[in-house]
């Protein structure tokens, strides 16, 4: 059995690295930064999101999620060919989100509307990671299909380019996502 090289697909970047670990499921890692803001009124913790975000978040934005997936597979070569027998695919998720720090200054109101609002803009964010979870899978399963190739180079590039399209297709659907959906206003994500 030969092992291939790890393929690191992700929105921003590619590269190759060695890797011999094998999964059956995408494992995700999750990472959480936060971004404070104050205010006693749904006017004022706008103003000040809208202050604090400018550093923390891109697009100006409320929050922000990025998904970074990893992907490897290992191959057997026998009398029929090369074939691919196993995938793994790993995905590195980091939210940007607003923390409300003084919360305790505010109305029961106005900690209601939050409560709607957060909640809200973590599903919208979710979102976000789930189409990076369906790329994974998706990319498992393709790859798992393809068939014999007399020579296993063929069968390496013919995987990446594979892999490359499955994740360019999702990335457009996620884009998809947040236009449909208004980077999540639709679904309760605007505040106040």
């Amino acid at each position: 059995m030969q092992i291939d090289n790890k393929c690191y697909l992700s929105i921003l970047f590619f590269c190759i690295a060695v890797s011999t670990d094998v999964k059956s499921e995408p494992s995700i890692t999750e990472q959480y930064r936060y971004y404070s803001v104050v205010g006693s009124t749904p006017q004022l913790i706008r103003q000040s999101m809208n202050a604090q975000r400018r550093g923390h978040v891109k697009g100006g934005y409320d929050a922000y999620v990025s998904w970074f997936l990893n992907w490897h597979f290992s191959y057997d070569d026998d009398l029929r060919g090369c074939r691919i027998t196993t995938v793994a695919s790993d995905i590195n998720v980091s939210y940007t989100l607003p923390l409300w720090a003084d919360r305790e200054q505010a109305s029961s109101q106005t900690k209601v509307h939050w409560k709607k609002y957060y909640d809200a803009l973590l599903a919208h964010e979710y979102g976000h990671r789930d189409w990076g979870v369906r790329a994974a899978q998706s990319i498992e399963q393709k790859l798992l299909a393809m068939d014999y190739e007399r020579d296993c180079l063929v069968l390496r590039m013919k995987a990446q380019r594979v892999a490359s399209r499955v994740l360019a297709n999702y990335l457009r659907q996620e884009n998809r996502y947040d236009r449909d959906t208004r980077h999540g206003a639709t679904q309760g994500a605007a505040f106040p």
